[in-house]
């Protein structure tokens, strides 16, 4: 089972991929564009021979972009989540006041350390259980 909490980022980082890849496409085009543009004051400096490939060109620059913008995608944010949540379910499992009779509570999932707090609705009858 996911959290809400990860559910949210996942969606959020599929979002930013997705600009991601707009932006890439869009560097891309402008630069084959752009470069076209200026091809006779551009082939003496930069030496360039062969501008025929559109296609080719647009793909080795939208390659080019994409490995400029990697930092978009926030991986170290991924990574930073998963150890808080280690760290947290360490403190839940040494905590004394959550101890039952010398019994020490077992962490099976850290995922679900974030849906703690949010409890909406208890149904209970009338003897509380």
């Amino acid at each position: 089972k996911r959290s809400t909490v990860e559910a949210k980022m996942s969606k959020q980082v599929l979002y930013i991929f997705l600009s991601q890849c707009v932006y890439c496409l869009f560097a891309s085009l402008y630069y084959n564009i752009w470069v076209r543009q200026h091809e006779d004051s551009l082939t003496n400096y930069l030496h360039f021979d062969d501008l025929n490939h559109f296609i080719a060109d647009l793909i080795i620059r939208l390659g080019n972009w994409i490995l400029i913008f990697t930092n978009f995608v926030p991986i170290s944010l991924l990574v930073t989540l998963e150890l808080v949540r280690f760290f947290q379910a360490i403190v839940i499992s040494r905590d004394k006041k959550m101890w039952t009779d010398d019994i020490k509570p077992v962490v099976q999932s850290s995922n679900l350390n974030e849906e703690i707090g949010q409890v909406e609705y208890v149904f209970s009858d009338k003897t509380g259980t």
